[in-house]
Protein backbone atom coordinates (compact mmCIF):
# COMPACT_ATOMS: atom_id res chain seq x y z
CA UNK A 1 0.00 0.00 0.00
CA UNK A 2 1.42 3.52 -0.90
CA UNK A 3 1.13 6.02 2.26
CA UNK A 4 0.43 9.49 1.07
CA UNK A 5 0.99 12.64 2.86
CA UNK A 6 -1.23 15.29 2.23
CA UNK A 7 -1.44 19.15 4.10
CA UNK A 8 -4.74 20.94 4.76
CA UNK A 9 -5.83 24.26 7.57
CA UNK A 10 -8.79 25.63 8.90
CA UNK A 11 -10.07 28.97 8.54
CA UNK A 12 -7.46 31.35 7.32
CA UNK A 13 -4.26 30.83 8.56
CA UNK A 14 -2.29 33.60 6.76
CA UNK A 15 -1.24 37.03 7.04
CA UNK A 16 -1.23 38.09 3.47
CA UNK A 17 -3.12 36.78 0.35
CA UNK A 18 0.61 36.23 -1.19
CA UNK A 19 1.14 33.84 1.71
CA UNK A 20 -1.71 31.65 0.38
CA UNK A 21 0.51 31.06 -3.00
CA UNK A 22 3.74 31.06 -1.51
CA UNK A 23 1.80 27.57 0.27
CA UNK A 24 0.42 26.34 -3.22
CA UNK A 25 3.91 26.40 -4.56
CA UNK A 26 5.91 25.07 -1.63
CA UNK A 27 3.24 22.09 -1.96
CA UNK A 28 3.94 21.55 -5.76
CA UNK A 29 7.28 21.89 -5.41
CA UNK A 30 8.19 19.83 -2.07
CA UNK A 31 7.28 16.13 -3.20
CA UNK A 32 3.97 16.52 -0.91
CA UNK A 33 0.72 14.29 -2.30
CA UNK A 34 -2.10 17.06 -1.77
CA UNK A 35 -3.86 20.44 -0.51
CA UNK A 36 -7.44 19.62 1.24
CA UNK A 37 -9.72 22.64 1.83
CA UNK A 38 -12.73 22.27 4.84
CA UNK A 39 -16.13 23.65 4.68
CA UNK A 40 -17.53 25.79 6.97
CA UNK A 41 -20.55 28.02 6.05
CA UNK A 42 -20.99 29.77 9.14
CA UNK A 43 -17.63 30.58 10.39
CA UNK A 44 -16.51 32.82 13.12
CA UNK A 45 -13.11 33.75 11.22
CA UNK A 46 -12.51 34.09 7.54
CA UNK A 47 -12.38 30.57 5.53
CA UNK A 48 -12.44 29.84 1.58
CA UNK A 49 -14.98 28.30 0.33
CA UNK A 50 -13.45 25.01 -0.88
CA UNK A 51 -14.84 24.14 -4.28
CA UNK A 52 -13.20 27.80 -5.74
CA UNK A 53 -10.17 27.34 -3.81
CA UNK A 54 -9.86 24.23 -5.11
CA UNK A 55 -10.15 25.52 -8.33
CA UNK A 56 -8.11 28.44 -7.87
CA UNK A 57 -5.37 25.73 -6.91
CA UNK A 58 -6.03 23.65 -9.74
CA UNK A 59 -4.92 26.64 -12.07
CA UNK A 60 -1.54 27.21 -9.87
CA UNK A 61 -0.43 23.24 -9.97
CA UNK A 62 0.11 20.40 -12.74
CA UNK A 63 1.39 17.88 -9.84
CA UNK A 64 -0.32 17.92 -6.77
CA UNK A 65 -3.56 15.99 -6.56
CA UNK A 66 -6.27 18.22 -4.15
CA UNK A 67 -9.71 17.46 -2.25
CA UNK A 68 -12.65 18.73 0.58
CA UNK A 69 -11.99 18.10 3.84
CA UNK A 70 -14.74 17.39 3.51
CA UNK A 71 -17.85 19.52 1.44
CA UNK A 72 -21.14 19.82 2.92
CA UNK A 73 -23.37 18.04 0.91
CA UNK A 74 -26.49 18.86 2.18
CA UNK A 75 -26.34 22.39 1.58
CA UNK A 76 -25.35 22.19 -2.17
CA UNK A 77 -27.34 21.46 -5.00
CA UNK A 78 -25.88 17.95 -6.88
CA UNK A 79 -26.62 19.24 -10.10
CA UNK A 80 -24.21 22.22 -9.83
CA UNK A 81 -21.74 20.60 -7.96
CA UNK A 82 -21.62 17.70 -10.50
CA UNK A 83 -20.64 20.18 -12.85
CA UNK A 84 -18.52 22.04 -10.98
CA UNK A 85 -16.38 18.80 -10.26
CA UNK A 86 -16.65 17.40 -13.23
CA UNK A 87 -14.85 21.00 -14.74
CA UNK A 88 -12.40 21.14 -12.30
CA UNK A 89 -11.40 17.67 -12.48
CA UNK A 90 -11.31 17.73 -16.43
CA UNK A 91 -9.27 20.94 -16.29
CA UNK A 92 -6.63 19.51 -13.88
CA UNK A 93 -5.94 16.41 -16.13
CA UNK A 94 -7.48 13.90 -13.07
CA UNK A 95 -6.35 15.62 -9.64
CA UNK A 96 -9.64 16.10 -8.33
CA UNK A 97 -10.50 14.16 -5.09
CA UNK A 98 -14.19 14.90 -3.79
CA UNK A 99 -15.19 14.54 -0.24
CA UNK A 100 -18.48 15.08 1.23
CA UNK A 101 -19.66 14.59 4.69
CA UNK A 102 -23.17 15.57 6.07
CA UNK A 103 -22.42 18.60 8.11
CA UNK A 104 -22.32 19.64 11.87
CA UNK A 105 -24.91 18.94 14.22
CA UNK A 106 -25.49 22.48 14.85
CA UNK A 107 -29.08 24.20 13.96
CA UNK A 108 -27.32 27.48 13.90
CA UNK A 109 -25.16 26.43 10.98
CA UNK A 110 -28.53 25.44 8.90
CA UNK A 111 -30.46 28.32 10.14
CA UNK A 112 -28.03 30.70 8.76
CA UNK A 113 -28.27 28.56 5.34
CA UNK A 114 -31.85 28.04 5.63
CA UNK A 115 -31.67 24.61 5.40
CA UNK A 116 -32.59 21.58 8.40
CA UNK A 117 -30.43 18.74 9.13
CA UNK A 118 -33.59 16.86 9.41
CA UNK A 119 -32.88 14.38 5.90
CA UNK A 120 -29.26 15.62 5.85
CA UNK A 121 -28.86 11.85 5.30
CA UNK A 122 -31.26 11.04 2.96
CA UNK A 123 -30.16 14.23 1.02
CA UNK A 124 -26.64 12.65 0.89
CA UNK A 125 -27.63 8.98 -0.03
CA UNK A 126 -29.77 10.26 -3.29
CA UNK A 127 -26.99 13.03 -4.21
CA UNK A 128 -24.04 11.18 -4.67
CA UNK A 129 -25.96 8.38 -6.87
CA UNK A 130 -27.02 10.91 -8.95
CA UNK A 131 -23.85 12.73 -9.43
CA UNK A 132 -22.04 9.64 -10.12
CA UNK A 133 -25.03 9.08 -13.12
CA UNK A 134 -24.18 12.44 -14.40
CA UNK A 135 -20.34 11.95 -14.69
CA UNK A 136 -20.58 9.02 -16.62
CA UNK A 137 -24.06 8.82 -18.64
CA UNK A 138 -25.92 10.95 -20.90
CA UNK A 139 -29.49 11.85 -21.00
CA UNK A 140 -29.57 11.56 -17.05
CA UNK A 141 -33.30 11.59 -16.02
CA UNK A 142 -33.93 11.42 -12.04
CA UNK A 143 -36.99 11.98 -10.17
CA UNK A 144 -36.62 11.56 -6.45
CA UNK A 145 -37.19 12.31 -3.18
CA UNK A 146 -35.31 15.81 -3.30
CA UNK A 147 -33.83 16.32 -6.67
CA UNK A 148 -35.33 16.04 -10.20
CA UNK A 149 -33.86 16.50 -13.55
CA UNK A 150 -34.62 15.76 -17.49
CA UNK A 151 -32.31 13.96 -20.15
CA UNK A 152 -29.77 16.08 -18.59
CA UNK A 153 -26.29 15.76 -20.22
CA UNK A 154 -22.95 17.20 -18.49
CA UNK A 155 -20.06 17.81 -20.72
CA UNK A 156 -17.17 18.07 -20.12
CA UNK A 157 -17.07 14.43 -18.56
CA UNK A 158 -14.66 14.04 -15.23
CA UNK A 159 -11.29 13.04 -16.83
CA UNK A 160 -10.84 10.50 -14.29
CA UNK A 161 -13.58 7.76 -15.08
CA UNK A 162 -15.08 6.83 -12.88
CA UNK A 163 -14.92 9.70 -10.51
CA UNK A 164 -13.90 8.54 -6.83
CA UNK A 165 -15.91 9.91 -4.14
CA UNK A 166 -14.59 9.83 -0.41
CA UNK A 167 -16.51 10.34 2.52
CA UNK A 168 -15.98 11.92 6.14
CA UNK A 169 -17.63 10.80 10.06
CA UNK A 170 -16.69 9.58 12.93
CA UNK A 171 -20.43 7.78 13.40
CA UNK A 172 -21.41 4.20 12.82
CA UNK A 173 -23.84 5.53 10.40
CA UNK A 174 -21.17 7.29 8.23
CA UNK A 175 -18.77 3.79 8.16
CA UNK A 176 -21.93 2.39 6.45
CA UNK A 177 -22.64 5.41 4.38
CA UNK A 178 -19.25 4.83 2.65
CA UNK A 179 -19.19 0.74 2.49
CA UNK A 180 -22.28 1.41 0.51
CA UNK A 181 -21.68 4.42 -1.44
CA UNK A 182 -17.96 5.55 -0.99
CA UNK A 183 -14.24 4.97 -2.34
CA UNK A 184 -12.50 6.11 0.50
CA UNK A 185 -12.67 7.34 3.84
CA UNK A 186 -11.21 10.76 5.56
CA UNK A 187 -11.57 10.25 9.05
CA UNK A 188 -10.62 13.29 11.57
CA UNK A 189 -9.11 13.57 14.70
CA UNK A 190 -9.23 10.16 16.06
CA UNK A 191 -6.29 8.00 17.95
CA UNK A 192 -4.93 5.24 15.72
CA UNK A 193 -6.84 2.66 17.84
CA UNK A 194 -10.37 4.27 16.74
CA UNK A 195 -9.45 5.31 13.35
CA UNK A 196 -8.30 1.05 13.13
CA UNK A 197 -11.78 0.13 14.00
CA UNK A 198 -13.31 2.86 11.41
CA UNK A 199 -11.62 1.19 8.91
CA UNK A 200 -12.83 -2.53 9.91
CA UNK A 201 -16.44 -1.01 10.08
CA UNK A 202 -16.04 0.13 6.55
CA UNK A 203 -14.71 -2.88 5.39
CA UNK A 204 -17.16 -5.19 7.26
CA UNK A 205 -20.35 -3.02 5.47
CA UNK A 206 -18.23 -2.70 2.18
CA UNK A 207 -18.59 -6.91 1.94
CA UNK A 208 -22.41 -6.32 3.14
CA UNK A 209 -23.05 -4.57 0.41
CA UNK A 210 -21.09 -6.63 -2.12
CA UNK A 211 -18.48 -3.53 -2.66
CA UNK A 212 -14.50 -2.84 -2.36
CA UNK A 213 -13.26 0.45 -0.66
CA UNK A 214 -9.88 -0.06 -2.28
CA UNK A 215 -7.12 -1.02 0.59
CA UNK A 216 -5.19 3.13 -0.25
CA UNK A 217 -8.25 4.50 0.22
CA UNK A 218 -8.43 5.09 4.07
CA UNK A 219 -7.19 8.37 5.18
CA UNK A 220 -8.03 10.69 8.39
CA UNK A 221 -6.80 14.26 9.45
CA UNK A 222 -3.93 14.52 11.97
CA UNK A 223 -2.94 18.20 13.58
CA UNK A 224 0.71 18.51 13.55
CA UNK A 225 3.46 21.37 14.82
CA UNK A 226 7.30 20.98 15.06
CA UNK A 227 8.96 23.04 17.88
CA UNK A 228 8.57 23.56 21.56
CA UNK A 229 7.29 26.91 21.33
CA UNK A 230 4.19 27.64 23.30
CA UNK A 231 0.67 26.42 21.33
CA UNK A 232 -1.45 25.67 24.50
CA UNK A 233 -4.25 28.05 23.30
CA UNK A 234 -3.75 26.66 20.09
CA UNK A 235 -4.35 22.76 21.67
CA UNK A 236 -7.27 24.08 23.79
CA UNK A 237 -9.95 25.36 21.31
CA UNK A 238 -9.05 22.29 19.31
CA UNK A 239 -9.61 19.98 21.63
CA UNK A 240 -12.88 22.18 23.08
CA UNK A 241 -14.05 21.78 19.10
CA UNK A 242 -13.20 18.19 18.47
CA UNK A 243 -13.92 16.64 21.85
CA UNK A 244 -12.87 17.89 25.27
CA UNK A 245 -12.68 13.71 26.94
CA UNK A 246 -10.29 13.05 24.25
CA UNK A 247 -6.77 13.83 25.33
CA UNK A 248 -4.85 15.41 22.73
CA UNK A 249 -1.62 13.42 22.83
CA UNK A 250 -3.97 10.57 21.62
CA UNK A 251 -4.15 12.06 17.94
CA UNK A 252 -1.30 14.68 17.63
CA UNK A 253 1.93 14.85 15.40
CA UNK A 254 4.34 16.90 17.32
CA UNK A 255 7.25 18.55 18.38
CA UNK A 256 9.75 16.28 17.25
CA UNK A 257 10.59 15.09 14.09
CA UNK A 258 10.41 11.66 15.48
CA UNK A 259 7.41 12.18 17.25
CA UNK A 260 5.31 13.21 13.87
CA UNK A 261 7.02 10.20 12.22
CA UNK A 262 5.41 7.28 14.89
CA UNK A 263 2.38 8.88 15.24
CA UNK A 264 1.98 8.73 11.35
CA UNK A 265 3.48 4.92 11.47
CA UNK A 266 0.80 4.26 14.34
CA UNK A 267 -2.08 5.07 12.03
CA UNK A 268 -0.52 3.14 9.36
CA UNK A 269 -0.11 -0.04 11.08
CA UNK A 270 -4.20 0.30 11.47
CA UNK A 271 -4.91 0.75 7.71
CA UNK A 272 -4.51 4.41 7.20
CA UNK A 273 -2.82 5.05 4.56
CA UNK A 274 -3.75 8.77 3.68
CA UNK A 275 -2.76 11.95 5.76
CA UNK A 276 -4.19 15.34 5.59
CA UNK A 277 -1.75 17.03 8.16
CA UNK A 278 -2.85 20.48 9.33
CA UNK A 279 -0.63 22.63 11.16
CA UNK A 280 -1.48 24.36 14.53
CA UNK A 281 0.27 27.39 14.18
CA UNK A 282 -0.98 30.17 11.91
CA UNK A 283 0.70 33.66 11.00
CA UNK A 284 4.22 34.03 9.36
CA UNK A 285 5.45 31.27 10.35
CA UNK A 286 3.18 28.56 8.92
CA UNK A 287 4.64 28.24 5.52
CA UNK A 288 7.37 27.17 7.39
CA UNK A 289 5.78 24.16 9.18
CA UNK A 290 4.57 23.02 5.81
CA UNK A 291 8.06 23.12 5.00
CA UNK A 292 9.63 21.22 7.17
CA UNK A 293 6.67 18.69 7.53
CA UNK A 294 7.93 17.92 3.88
CA UNK A 295 11.11 17.42 4.83
CA UNK A 296 10.83 14.92 7.34
CA UNK A 297 7.80 12.93 5.67
CA UNK A 298 8.57 12.72 2.31
CA UNK A 299 12.07 10.76 2.05
CA UNK A 300 10.09 8.33 4.89
CA UNK A 301 7.06 7.64 2.64
CA UNK A 302 6.96 8.97 -1.21
CA UNK A 303 9.02 7.33 -3.99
Amino acid sequence: MKVRIGVGFSGWPFVRTQDFWDFVDLIEDSGLDSIWLNDRIRNPTPALEPITGLAMIAGRTKRIKFGMSVAVMPVRDPLVLAKEIATIDFLSNGRMLPAFGLGVDNEAEWLAVGRTPKHRGAMTDEAIPLMRRLWSEDAVTHAGQFYNTHELTLYPKPKQQPLPVWFGGRSPAAYKRIGRLGDGFLGSYQPPEDAGKAVCAIRQAAETYQRTVPEDHYGTIVPFHFGDEDISGEIAALVKRINPRLPFETYAAWRTPDAVLRCIDAFVAVGITKFVMRPMTTGPSINAQFARLAEVVVPCYHD
